[in-house]
């Protein structure tokens, strides 16, 4: 008599006369969790109808539940293991936020093994504790987030009360993130890793070879949901991998025209980025006082903590400072994007250090060549943590913290450049030794333009990163 339980946010028990209902395991069944939620959908109306039907199912009602009927001196019973599956999740698309307009929403989900969620769905998950503050499309074309600890940027609608806020109805060609509802895995999820890890083309490669495909963002919220708890990143279907950096020149700061700035990020394995990039980073806890070039030939920079001579035109509110659109010959430093490693980056090191065409040459000889720096944030961003400073194809000195420590670039994370004066500017005579990053992949460079003869000195490590935290620079 019992019918399983749907994926809508109900199910139906069918029982006649009187039923007395409770969890298979009493000790943990709370009467007051099921109020307002539990009806005699046919009762009295039929009066041999006694099926119970419970609404906004969460997935702590999952277990064995035990009906009991009775008609006068006579009684039965039986039980409903009951299952609720499925999950809500947050869904941006990878190179920045509010991009999806109404289709493109639905159409994410569905890349990702889900569907579009409905209003009741993120109404149950934020009951059971969801909370994310990003607006996001739902299925009857509303604009909804959930919100249990109100702040500012944050209130919406409901101001300092929790629950869902909502947009409304809003134009299909809007743009925003969405939410998914992933119902059940058709598979499992497992992890895979290699001691020198995966570009994204091997980790595709691997999965093939032991009979599977890369999970989706979907299949692997429903995995972690079954319990699977692994600390390490890994590839997804959807190459969820992008970083925005800041870049300048070896002959110093503000040194670009807005055409040398998009040449610079192209030849160090990038590409300039846009706003939205720009601004998803920002909100991502990227700070950077440095003004730089945008696709859009605007000039902006992101300050999450302001201070004196980095306010611009925000003042002392957080945010992405804009020059507004600048002349193509006003000079600058620029903001790059990379979405993807382009092989295997690995670090080398010699007794004596390497020149830099000794660095070079070592590459070549273990059939690889120079990372970028493009390629050396790529690779930071899949945790690549190395406090040694070493040769990059531009010509400059950087290394990679992820795990910060006071002796490696001040405490920060970040990539670490190493200038050669001690106020962050000068380039390193070609003479001078250091380590050097490689990267082996089908990608192989050439750097055909660039510095020649340059002064040499000492070095001197500067204490600031580009990346993840900020810059002791000064906008002048």
């Amino acid at each position: 008599f019992p019918m399983k339980p749907t994926l809508a946010t109900d199910f139906i028990l069918s029982v006649f006369f009187l039923c007395a209902f409770s969890k298979h395991s009493p000790e943990h069944f709370n009467k007051t969790l099921y109020l307002d939620r539990i009806t005699m959908v046919g009762y009295p109306m039929t009066p041999t109808d006694a099926s119970i039907k419970i609404t906004e199912l969460h997935s702590n009602d999952s277990g064995v539940y035990r009906c009991e009927v009775m008609h006068g001196i006579e009684d039965g019973y039986d039980v409903v293991d009951v299952q609720v599956q499925g999950i809500v999740f947050h869904y941006r698309a990878i190179t920045t936020r509010y991009t999806l307009t109404f289709e493109k929403a639905k159409a994410a989900c569905i890349q990702n093994s889900a569907v579009i969620a409905t209003p009741e769905q993120l109404q149950a998950a934020f009951d059971e504790g969801f909370h994310q503050c990003d607006a996001g499309w739902l299925a009857d074309q509303t604009v909804r987030y959930p919100i249990h600890d109100p702040r500012e940027a944050c209130y919406g609608d409901k101001y300092e009360f929790p629950g869902v806020r909502t947009y409304g109805v809003r134009d299909v060609n809007e743009t925003y993130d969405v939410y998914c509802f992933a119902e059940k895995m058709t598979g499992k999820g497992f992890h895979t890793t290699s001691p020198n890890k995966f570009t994204f083309e091997e980790a595709e490669a691997e999965c093939a070879k032991l009979g599977a495909k890369l999970a989706t963002t979907g299949q692997l919220y429903l995995a972690w949901k079954d319990g699977m708890d692994v600390c390490n990143a890994g590839w997804l279907a959807d190459r969820s991998l992008w970083v925005v950096f800041h870049y300048r020149a070896s002959s110093g700061r503000y040194a670009f025209d807005f055409f040398e700035a998009q040449l610079a990020c192209q030849s160090i394995g990038a590409v300039i980025a846009s706003a939205q990039q720009l601004q998803a980073a920002y909100e991502s806890g990227y700070h950077q006082c440095d003004a730089g070039w945008l696709l859009d030939q605007t000039v902006r920079y992101p300050i999450v903590s302001p201070r004196e001579k980095c306010s611009g035109d925000l003042e002392h509110v957080p945010g992405v400072r804009s020059y507004g659109l600048r002349s193509a010959d006003e000079r600058y430093d620029v903001y790059c994007y990379v979405d993807k490693l382009r092989g295997e980056v690995f670090h080398a090191s010699s007794f004596e250090g390497f020149t830099y065409g000794e660095a070079v040459a070592y590459c070549q000889g273990k059939n690889a060549s120079l990372a970028s720096t493009g390629d050396l944030y790529a690779t930071w961003k899949q945790g690549f943590d190395k406090c040694r400073a070493g040769w990059l194809l531009d010509r400059s000195v950087r290394y990679s913290i992820n795990n910060p420590r006071q002796q490696c670039g001040g405490g920060k994370a970040g990539i670490h450049t190493v200038y050669k004066f001690p106020n962050q500017t000068g380039s390193h005579d070609l003479h001078s030794k250091f380590d050097a990053y490689c990267i082996k992949g089908k990608y192989i460079y050439s750097l055909s333009s660039g510095s020649g003869d340059q002064p040499s000195g000492s070095p001197a490590s500067s204490g600031d990163s580009s990346g993840a935290s900020g810059t002791d620079d000064l906008l002048s």
